[in-house]
């Protein structure tokens, strides 16, 4: 690759190595064969390091990839997000707001002396609050289930949690030594239940799993006691 530079150009400045004189190449070219602009000599120029490309960070998994963090071997036997029935109490209220405001909003009440022309419309204004606290507590009751889920394999349990930030904790059932299947009234009553995971790394509870099925925690106490 040769080139001759009579007029300047935008690029990288370089000097001749027979007379010294600077003028500028394009960044295209380097690496090549130039002349001088001055005295004509013919050489070669510098070649231009390469920047290497940034690597760009892997995003974190969704919570469904966690089912592939499970050992091969180790056999899936239940997988899913928290019970709807542990929220129900967000539902009931999201029906009933909802349901409220959407009366006062369309309901066309008569004018008298306690309610005036003036302020009539406070009545489908408090309505369309009511209907926008309803949505706020569903989305609420939606937020605190999708942010969990729970692979359960035959030698061990992976919970994930978070929405952007996904943390996932893992353990194998082998490594279990402590248990804790609980269940309150109403838990007993739909079939869920909460299970408390710790092992011998941890004084504590390492992995909380809230509102499974109750099938499968009792299934998973018999697994870790046999």
């Amino acid at each position: 690759m040769t080139a001759d530079f009579r007029q300047p150009n935008v690029g990288k400045f370089i000097f001749c190595p027979h007379c010294g004189t600077q003028f500028q190449v394009p960044e295209v070219l380097m690496g090549g064969i130039v002349y001088c602009v001055a005295c004509g000599h013919r050489f070669q120029t510098p070649v231009i390091p390469v920047a290497p490309i940034p690597e760009i960070p892997a995003a974190s998994p969704d919570h469904e990839e966690i089912q592939h963090e499970i050992s091969p071997s180790s056999e899936e036997t239940w997988s899913g997000r928290p019970s709807r029935w542990r929220q129900v109490k967000l539902y009931i209220l999201f029906a009933f707001l909802t349901t409220a405001g959407i009366l006062l909003t369309v309901w066309k009440i008569p004018t008298g002396r306690i309610l005036t022309d003036e302020i009539v419309w406070v009545v489908p204004a408090f309505g369309a609050i009511l209907i926008t606290l309803g949505i706020l507590t569903l989305f609420t009751a939606e937020i605190r289930r999708i942010q969990k889920y729970y692979v359960i394999g035959e030698k061990e349990i992976a919970a994930s949690e978070g929405l952007l930030n996904i943390q996932l904790n893992r353990i194998l059932i082998r490594d279990i030594r402590s248990l804790n299947l609980r269940a309150r009234l109403w838990d007993r009553i739909v079939g869920i239940c909460d299970i408390d995971i710790g092992t011998a790394g941890t004084s504590g509870v390492e992995i909380q799993l809230t509102a499974i099925p109750r099938k499968v925690g009792e299934r998973l106490h018999r697994t870790r006691n046999s």
